[in-house]
């Protein structure tokens, strides 16, 4: 399997490492008189030195969830994990907050849980201060922390809570909970309290990203693996029956690492990103370039039109309009050169991707594209009702400021 080197440097699994962030002149968009014209909108003042490496939106309750590696949120101190009450349209902390770098998230909208992973050895503050081993469960109900078990003894990249089983899925470098092995994947019983390994098997070596899909009784999983059990070939990207309790590659994998996933079910295709530049294998193979559509009825790859110039780190399907949205440290496809700023759109039916534009005129002609996307990398998307919301690590969206999170308005009749 072929790793370009070149892109090693870009695949970091915490602490993402953005590229420096040009200067250049934006207008106001807050101030031009055309507001309906207006697409981006920042989310107060965002986050104004450091950066956010996962993002969820409980719409539930209507709140927008970040962590990361951050100290101020909206000028307020807030450590490394923060709320957006999108009613107060207001930031708060979450518990006090994390002393160390979180990574990932993922909620119990129904009990208000927010389950959390990371690099961290204690969560909370003052008489809210507990010990917790890389992940750990807030409860906003109860204003109150709870370690999970031993927890782990390595980062947890990757959270999924499975609402019909009551358990909650972590992934990432982990080997052991407390005495237990527990090898890149694991399941904590939310009901038992237990941590519990996955029956079929592990993984050989750190999973970064994985996915339960709400319709399907599956997981899947994608980073540095190569094999399960030392027997079955995946290549970086495998399935998970979770009542079989076996694992299925998916027709030769990808040459690369799997960073991000999002799923379709109505036209049952996998969206797989990385850094990979190609997938599948044999006759079979297509170049992909970080990005690519995996068909579940035929088992066979696409190329999404050739994909784009870097990493990808976030894919969100929206099913109301069909389209895929992704995020990333890329600028251009690699294909037709199409400059897209760290962020695009990419419509399946016509196999095409495009920027998302703010419709201002830039006041440096000399510098055109920067009319769209962002000034930094993508790390986290999701969609509430008409608003597109998109987290990373850059300081302007379109041609606003907006501090590393910001809004997007989707008008549907235009998609």
């Amino acid at each position: 399997d072929t790793i370009v080197a070149a892109e090693e440097p870009e695949v970091i699994e915490l602490g993402y490492v953005y590229r420096s962030e040009s200067k250049s002149l934006f207008e106001n968009e807050l101030r031009n008189s055309d507001a309906k014209a207006r697409k981006w909108s920042n989310v107060r003042d965002g986050v104004q030195n450091g950066n956010i490496i996962d993002m969820f939106l409980d719409k539930t309750n209507r709140k927008i969830y970040i962590a990361g590696h951050f100290k101020h949120v909206d000028n307020i101190p807030i450590e490394n994990i923060a709320v957006f009450d999108m009613n107060t349209r207001m930031w708060k902390h979450v518990g006090g907050g994390v002393p160390q770098v979180t990574s990932s998230i993922a909620i119990d909208e129904a009990n208000e849980d927010v389950y959390i992973g990371g690099i961290f050895s204690k969560v909370g503050k003052g008489d809210g201060e507990i010990k917790a081993n890389n992940i750990a469960r807030y409860s906003v109900k109860e204003n109150k922390w709870t370690a999970l078990g031993e927890g782990l003894n390595r980062d947890c990249t990757s959270l999924a809570f499975d609402k019909k089983r009551n358990v909650l899925y972590a992934a990432g470098s982990f080997t052991m909970s407390g005495k237990s092995e527990l090898r890149y994947v694991a399941i904590y019983d939310l009901t038992n309290n237990i941590w519990k390994p996955l029956e079929g098997g592990t993984v050989n070596a750190p999973c970064r990203v994985l996915m339960k899909p709400e319709m399907r009784d599956e997981l899947y999983l994608g980073g540095l693996f190569t094999h399960v059990n030392e027997e079955l070939h995946v290549s970086y990207i495998a399935k998970y029956d979770l009542e079989k309790n076996t694992w299925h590659s998916l027709s030769g994998g990808l040459q690369g690492y799997c960073n991000s996933l999002a799923i379709d079910d109505a036209s049952e295709s996998l969206y797989v990103g990385g850094t990979f530049i190609n997938a599948g294998e044999g006759e079979n193979s297509v170049d992909a370039h970080h990005i690519a559509k995996y068909n579940m009825k035929t088992s066979l790859w696409d190329n999404m039109a050739g994909g784009v110039n870097n990493v990808v780190h976030s894919i969100y399907h929206d099913t109301e309009s069909k389209m895929l949205f992704i995020g990333g440290s890329f600028t251009n496809t690699y294909e037709n050169d199409i400059v897209l700023n760290y962020i695009a759109k990419y419509n399946p039916e016509k196999n095409e991707w495009s920027a998302l534009e703010n419709y201002f005129p830039n006041t440096n002609p000399k510098e055109p594209n920067h009319t769209v996307g962002l000034d930094g990398g993508c790390k986290g998307i999701s969609i509430d009702g008409k608003s597109l919301y998109i987290a990373g690590k850059f300081r302007n969206a379109g041609n606003i400021s907006a501090n590393s999170i910001a809004r997007y308005a989707l008008t549907r009749s235009s998609l």
